[in-house]
């Protein structure tokens, strides 16, 4: 298996469909639950579920460095402002009155240096936001929870509540703007110096979203000038962050048994690429639903009234797969559950699927630096993988 290249490559249309990989980590003895990228590019950081995260290095040969939490456990991780500092979840309590602690960890001396308790379990996958200009974490919990914390305070500056149990909250890359969604298709906008006094502008998405619909996932892109959201169905689409205008959306490939005109087959022959121009969002978006199970069942969110049953959330077999933008804001890369990689323009405009991840990739995380995609699978232990890709040119 090929090193990694540390290095920066212009991307485009022809860079991209020669992603291949080039290094697989096969030896791992647990599921990757969570992975990001520090700020330089050089280093993935990677939470399993036996409790340790994995640091790998790419400008040392590569190097590998586990270091194990088996006391605390681990789940959602994200670096701090430095290489040494990282923040996780962990999910081992033997407080019955917290679920979890958010815990920070020196992984440089492998000592914890704080820990903060939660009343509610951080949501999975992406329960964590850092804004490293202003020092500050949002946190989104299953109690409906959105807070707010200083990197060096011991308490939230503030705390939204809601009866949602899968809130959503998001940065923006200047550090100016929060945004977050308390599951009725609507994105709340804080200004981070009036926090305080609550959002300034709510935009609804409910045009492009069907009832059973809510917000998992929500990303500025970086420059700021649009929001990449996805929904409950694994439905993903752009909007202007300063209007909430829709954009376009990106849409996965139509199963075998959808039949249309000027289709191109993939190269494993399990999907068809519908090539068509046709922009009706919600027809598209909706057609494409029925071909495929949702993964959770949603009953609309109301924040008045307690005792609406919005919190059972039933797991469906079939995960949340969360897009990664490239650093150019270019590309939006996303697994699916033919086990490839979807890649699409900023357009909306499908690219190309990368194939031959073992199980379906929904880790999927871009360099911040250089072009290097990884990708793992956190639901299935047939896939215990950890995948490196780069073009090969």
């Amino acid at each position: 298996m090929e090193t990694i290249a540390y290095k920066k490559i212009k991307l485009n249309d022809d860079i991209i469909k020669k992603f291949e990989i080039l290094r697989v980590f096969k030896y791992r003895q647990a599921i990757t639950k969570n992975m990001v990228w520090n700020d330089t590019g050089d280093t993935l950081l990677t939470s399993s579920a036996n409790d340790s995260i994995t640091i790998y290095n790419l400008l040392k040969k590569n190097s590998i460095k586990t270091l194990q939490s088996k006391n605390c456990g681990v789940d959602v991780v994200r670096f701090l402002n430095n290489n040494d500092d990282v923040v996780v979840c962990s999910t081992n309590s033997n407080n019955t009155e917290y679920k979890q602690f958010l815990r920070f960890w020196n992984i440089k001396e492998n000592k914890y240096i704080k820990s903060l308790p939660q009343m509610g379990n951080i949501c999975k996958k992406n329960g964590i936001s850092i804004n490293k200009n202003k020092k500050l974490i949002l946190v989104n919990s299953d109690d409906g929870h959105v807070k707010l914390y200083y990197f060096n305070c011991d308490y939230p500056l503030i705390v939204y509540i809601s009866d949602f149990k899968r809130p959503v909250s998001a940065f923006d890359h200047e550090g100016n703007v929060f945004i977050a969604s308390y599951g009725k298709k609507k994105i709340h906008f804080y200004d981070l110096l009036m926090y305080d006094r609550g959002e300034y502008n709510v935009v609804s998405l409910q045009n492009y979203m069907d009832s059973e619909e809510f917000i998992t996932n929500f990303s500025f892109t970086p420059n700021n000038k649009y929001i990449i959201v996805s929904t409950n169905k694994n439905n993903h689409f752009s909007i202007y962050s300063n209007s909430g205008q829709y954009k376009c959306s990106y849409k996965y490939p139509q199963p075998l048994n959808y039949t249309d005109t000027g289709t191109t087959q993939n190269k494993s022959n399990s999907y068809i690429y519908k090539e068509g121009k046709n922009k009706n969002f919600e027809k598209e978006m909706f057609d494409r639903n029925r071909h495929h199970k949702d993964d959770r069942q949603y009953q609309d969110d109301n924040f008045t009234n307690h005792n609406k049953s919005n919190k059972i959330l039933q797991n469906k077999t079939s995960p949340i797969f969360i897009p990664t933008i490239t650093p150019d804001g270019q590309y939006v890369m996303c697994g699916w559950e033919d086990c490839g990689v979807h890649i699409w323009n900023e357009n909306g405009n499908h690219v190309t699927t990368l194939y031959d991840h073992a199980g379906p990739p929904d880790n999927v995380t871009f360099n911040p630096k250089c072009s290097i995609l990884a990708s793992s699978k956190n639901k299935s232990k047939s896939c215990l993988n950890v995948a490196l890709w780069q073009p090969v040119i």
